[in-house]
């Protein structure tokens, strides 16, 4: 609504997942971010696309991209 309000056209706003479940795991049991650092052997890239393609279908992801044309 903001970038229509504001002229641009052709407007498109994805989902993108930047912290992997490493993440989201280790803010759950210890109550800090870093655990993309801390449990590495968490990471794999065949788990990081399926999360984050997960989170997307949900759209629940942390991040937004917006692209457009502008006015």
């Amino acid at each position: 609504m903001f970038l229509e309000r504001a002229g641009f056209a052709e407007i498109s706003i994805k989902g993108f997942q930047r912290y992997p479940l490493a993440n989201h795991l280790h803010w759950l049991a210890k109550g800090k971010a870093s655990g993309h650092l801390k449990w590495s052997q968490l990471r794999t890239p065949t788990l990081e696309a399926a999360y984050g393609e997960m989170l997307a279908g949900l759209n629940q992801t942390d991040t937004l991209i917006a692209t457009a044309t502008a006015p």
